[in-house]
């Protein structure tokens, strides 16, 4: 076995997250060790009653303190959220070093590169410490810099039909 994946869950917000969810309980159901960390969700997501449900078996963890949304915080707002943000990105790159987790989430993380919080360059700076772990991505853009460093882009898109009756 060589090293980790790194696949990212690409799609609509609400897609990404129950698909990426949906992956962490399989695995889980499997008996591997699973961590989810989400950055720019609204924290009633992570404090909703299944959600924390899915603990311990599911490890959830977000290191934003505001509950509102990030692009409506004032400057001063967001350069606080930034630097817990960046103690996620940090606390990510610990637990992919040291093989904590078999699978590791971090959910809308892609949102972080086009809001320029951080570069892809970082991005895969802190990913090439997975070792065996899998990492799951998520977001609703991808830059062309991620194509260098994942193995997988899932796409994930609604299709309507008409219903003739």
């Amino acid at each position: 076995m060589g090293t980790g994946r790194i696949i990212i869950y690409n799609g609509d917000s609400e897609d990404t997250v129950a698909a990426a969810l949906g992956k962490a309980i399989a695995l889980s159901n499997r008996g591997e060790k699973v961590g989810v960390i989400q950055f720019l969700r609204d924290k009633s997501v992570l404090d909703a009653p299944l959600t924390r449900r899915l603990e311990p078996e599911i490890k959830m963890f977000r290191f934003e303190k505001s509950i509102r949304d990030f692009e409506g915080l004032s400057q001063e707002e967001k350069e606080d959220e930034i630097a817990n943000i960046r103690n996620g990105l940090n606390y990510a790159r610990k637990v992919l070093a040291t093989g904590q987790f078999d699978a590791l989430f971090l959910d809308e993380v892609m949102e972080l590169i086009s809001l320029k919080v951080i570069t892809a360059g970082e991005l895969e700076q802190i990913l090439s410490a997975r070792g065996f772990t899998d990492v799951f991505l998520t977001g609703h853009s991808v830059c062309e810099e991620a194509f260098t460093f994942v193995d997988e882009i899932i796409e994930l898109k609604s299709v309507q039909f008409k219903n003739y009756s």
